[in-house]
């Protein structure tokens, strides 16, 4: 597996994972965080040129006003689970 984090937290997840996935640095300019671009655009370097990213309306909100959908699949469930959401 490849996994994007900041770079606030590459080293403690390196550690945590030790050899079962690659940890990459994706943030930009904020360390404590991943820059959405960035992020994907490393998979798509390597090839990787399909992305599945799961969330709620926090991640869903930042793709939107980034425009970094390509393809959305909503769904819905007759129960609501979550905090703040």
């Amino acid at each position: 597996p490849l996994i994007l984090t900041s770079s606030d937290a590459v080293d403690a997840t390196r550690r945590r994972l030790g050899s079962l996935a690659e940890v990459v640095d994706a943030s930009g300019a904020q360390h404590d965080s991943v820059d959405l671009r960035l992020a994907l655009g490393l998979p798509a370097e390597r090839g990787l040129r399909r992305m599945l990213t799961e969330g709620g309306p926090g991640i869903l909100g930042l793709f939107t006003e980034q425009d970094l959908l390509d393809e959305l699949c909503v769904t819905v469930s007759p129960v609501l689970v979550g905090g703040n959401a």
